[in-house]
């Protein structure tokens, strides 16, 4: 772990900083150390990465565990990212992507229970229609997969919160499917959607629960 000539000036917070606090008293320690970060603190805090980084090598935990909450919207599978998370230590490291699974372990735990009919809301055909069309499980295991792609990538779910994602051409039969007796949708998507981005709301951020 690096050390840095000023870290034993700064004591750890009781209290929770914001990452604007953060960033202006470790600047005012050392300026010149912080250059790649840029000179002045908007800079700084535009690299949410970089200050929680910071955090984990002063040995912040609390703060570290709300400022992993401000890199939700980061693809850390990018090449830009790596010498940063190289620098984290491994067990800042893991919880930082521990946070990101149990987004994601939320989301899709809500899909599999809606493909097991736990949700009567998500569907559209009648109880008492015989004759409804069952969505395949492949169907759902496509969905699936494409939420365990955008909440790799990201896991704030932004991308989940666009019409376009649920649009996508890989879902447009488990979308169609109807019943051949009432002639409603098997599946509602609208209800689908909601139904994710409740429990997205639920999970994030995973640290407050």
């Amino acid at each position: 772990m690096t050390h840095y000539p000023w870290a034993s000036l700064v004591k750890p917070s009781k209290h929770y900083w914001s990452s604007s606090t953060l960033a202006t008293r470790i600047l005012s320690f050392h300026h010149c150390h912080m250059r790649s970060f840029g000179t002045k603190t908007e800079p700084f805090l535009s690299r949410p990465l970089k200050v929680y980084a910071l955090a984990c090598t002063f040995g912040w935990a609390e703060d570290a565990d709300k400022l992993s909450e401000q890199t939700l919207d980061l693809d850390l599978s990018s090449p830009y990212y790596a010498e940063v998370l190289k620098s984290i230590d491994s067990t800042f490291l893991y919880k930082l992507f521990q946070l990101r699974w149990g987004i994601k372990a939320e989301v899709v735990d809500g899909i599999r229970l809606t493909a097991d009919m736990s949700y009567d809301d998500c569907y559209g055909c009648k109880p008492n229609c015989t004759s409804s069309e069952t969505p395949a499980e492949e169907e759902w295991e496509c969905l699936e997969l494409l939420i365990r792609g955008e909440l790799d990538r990201c896991p704030d779910g932004s991308s989940l919160r666009q019409s376009k994602f649920w649009s996508q051409v890989g879902l447009a039969r488990l979308w169609n499917l109807r019943c051949n007796e009432c002639g409603e949708r098997a599946v509602r998507k609208s209800s689908v959607k909601e139904r994710s981005l409740w429990r997205l709301d639920e999970a994030e951020p995973f640290t407050k629960k």
